[in-house]
């Protein structure tokens, strides 16, 4: 492979020289691939690959698990941002609580579901 710079006429030469020294051209690393099978066999990368598949599942459930966490997380956030940016209407401290007792719900017809209004209740003051 042959790479050639070519400089525009104002470049400076010595700045470009710098940076294609500074950085590595070429490299080669290492690997092991290592896999459990019954009877000790040579594998070629194709057949390799197939012996890692139950290692993607596994990486495919875990990712797929952080993605419903992180939408659950943001199901959330957007309630608290609702609260946020209505925090007069959704907040006030006169309010009495309700016939059980407990805090009146956040949800003034700004359609928070029952998870987002919980986490309105359970955010802590700042006072």
């Amino acid at each position: 492979m042959r790479i050639v710079i070519e400089l525009k006429r104002d470049a400076v030469a010595g700045v470009c020289s710098t940076t294609c020294t500074s950085y590595q051209m070429q490299t080669s690393f290492g690997i092991i691939m290592l896999a459990l099978v019954a009877t000790a066999q040579n594998a070629r990368l194709a057949s390799m690959l197939q012996l890692h598949r139950p290692r993607r599942d596994v990486i495919t459930r875990r990712t797929r698990f952080e993605l419903r966490k992180a939408k659950e997380r943001e199901h959330i956030l957007e309630g608290l941002k609702i609260a946020l940016d209505h925090i007069d209407e959704i907040v006030r401290p006169s309010a009495p609580p309700n016939a059980s007792g407990s805090p009146r719900q956040p949800d003034a017809g700004f359609s928070l579901s029952e998870k987002q209004a919980q986490a309105i209740l359970d955010m802590r003051s700042s006072a």
